[in-house]
């Protein structure tokens, strides 16, 4: 079906998913983040339809997951902004992006997608939070493109951000960490049962 559409069509379903995962109802916004994840990887699938779409709308669909992390009102999907976030990241980090993301005639000087998005980025951060210094950015953004191949340092490196974001610094993030909250919690139960875990309870065996 993808390939019978034209840039108009993807438009309309860009935007639908976007109002979705932007809506401040978790539910609903936690099902548009679903949904654009399902759309991503089906676009995925065909080298003519990832061209038609992305080179519309990739980077506009990137700067709304964008959008969505850094407020504060949707931290509750911060697993799945920053899986999709990773998903892209990768995308562009690979090479798997054949045509460009942005317009060659207005940006003839830039060699790659890779270095399009960060400077782009970089750019939209800086002009977001003028308090930060552009070099802890950079950073930033370098550590994103250096970590997109590993879920945890990926999450790692966003957490690292938001939590210096002055918006974020008075606010309760324990939400950020839930997965390695409900790990522990998890393991600690483990542990707690009798020869479910080896060598657990090793020190009580002559108690």
């Amino acid at each position: 079906a993808f390939l019978q559409m034209n840039n108009n069509d993807f438009k309309l379903i860009v935007d639908s998913i976007c109002w979705a995962f932007k809506h401040t109802d978790r539910v609903n916004s936690e099902l548009g983040l679903e949904i654009l994840q399902n759309f991503l990887e089906q676009v995925e699938q065909n080298s003519q339809v990832m061209e038609i779409c992305y080179q519309q709308h990739f980077v506009s669909i990137l700067q709304e997951i964008f959008y969505v992390l850094l407020d504060t009102f949707h931290k509750s999907g911060f697993k799945q902004q920053a899986k999709i976030l990773m998903y892209m990241f990768s995308l562009v980090e690979s090479n798997k992006l054949a045509t460009p993301i942005f317009d060659l005639s207005k940006n003839p000087t830039i060699p790659s997608n890779k270095a399009f998005l960060r400077q782009h980025i970089v750019n939209l951060l800086a002009s977001s939070f003028p308090n930060l210094l552009r070099v802890q950015i950079e950073a930033f953004v370098d550590g994103l493109f250096n970590s997109c191949g590993d879920v945890n340092q990926f999450r790692n490196q966003l957490r690292d951000f938001l939590v210096q974001l002055k918006e974020w610094s008075s606010q309760d993030n324990n939400e950020l960490y839930h997965d390695e909250a409900q790990a522990q919690i998890t393991q600690q139960k483990r542990l707690a049962v009798p020869g479910l875990v080896p060598g657990a309870h090793d020190n009580n065996m002559f108690d």
